[in-house]
């Protein structure tokens, strides 16, 4: 957040990596499933790693976008609630 209050580049990082990746996994479904094409038994294969490896990815952006923050929120509370407590000793 801090970034972005300071209107960094670092900012822009992951959602430009999330992007690369749905774009690429977009693609590699459109060239596999809906391009009939005849492709060299060397790229099809290459495509079908990309797409594994992508498939992966586009799940790990999915849960870095959209999950849940209130376990960080648990977490926070608690660090400081023990921070509180060490200040009142």
């Amino acid at each position: 957040m801090d970034f972005a209050k300071e209107q960094s580049s670092i900012a822009w990082g992951a959602p430009a990596v999330s992007t690369l990746i749905a774009a690429g996994y977009f693609f590699c479904i459109y060239r596999l499933f809906v391009v009939p094409a005849d492709l060299s038994p060397n790229a099809f294969q290459l495509l079908n790693v990309m797409f594994g490896a992508l498939s992966i990815a586009l799940g790990q952006v999915c849960n870095c976008w959209l999950r849940s923050s209130a376990g960080s929120k648990r977490a926070a509370e608690s660090v400081r609630k023990i921070a509180e407590q060490a200040g009142t000793r």
